[in-house]
């Protein structure tokens, strides 16, 4: 069966005027996640604390002090966040939270949480300590900030040095 001819070329205008739409759409959709993006501050976060919890098997457990610092006019909006404590480059710590809550522009949040750690894992570290106790370690806080509405996450890395011993 043959389609005559301006029914063919209606068609063919039809998906090119879609195709024109579409990218359109696009750049537009990208354009609106580049503006939300756009002059914003990140997120600072300091390790403030570090005390031992009720340990049980080979896991123990810590409740870790952070100071989440909102370095942006917006308000920050955490619905949740994961951290990694890294001692000498090797993994101690590591945990989750939800629900950390709105810090005001221009402000700060302390938050405790906490952590736990696989004891045989940490066995290297732990002798590295016991060796040389006065010696200052390499730390390295990973902390990935999630915002309730944004598919990706922010990571607020802080590093430094530690003395153990004293």
């Amino acid at each position: 069966m043959v389609l005559p001819t301006t029914l063919t070329a209606a068609s063919l205008k039809a998906r090119v005027v879609a195709k024109r739409l579409a990218v359109l759409f696009a750049c537009g959709l990208l354009s609106a996640c580049a503006y939300l993006g756009a002059g914003t501050e990140k997120p600072e976060v300091y390790l403030t604390g570090l005390r031992p919890l009720a340990s049980s098997g080979f896991e123990a457990r810590f409740m870790v002090g952070l100071k989440i610092v909102n370095m942006d006019s917006r308000a920050l909006n955490v619905s949740g966040m994961s951290y990694r404590l890294k001692l000498n480059g090797h993994s101690v710590a590591s945990g989750v939270s939800a629900g950390v809550g709105k810090i005001p522009g221009y402000s700060e949040k302390r938050v405790e949480v906490e952590a736990s750690t696989n004891l045989l894992t940490s066995f290297r570290v732990l002798a590295d300590i016991l060796k040389n106790p006065a010696k200052p370690y390499a730390y390295e806080l990973e902390t990935k900030l999630r915002k309730p509405w944004w598919p990706t996450s922010i990571t607020v890395v802080e590093s430094g040095d530690i003395s153990l011993g004293e």
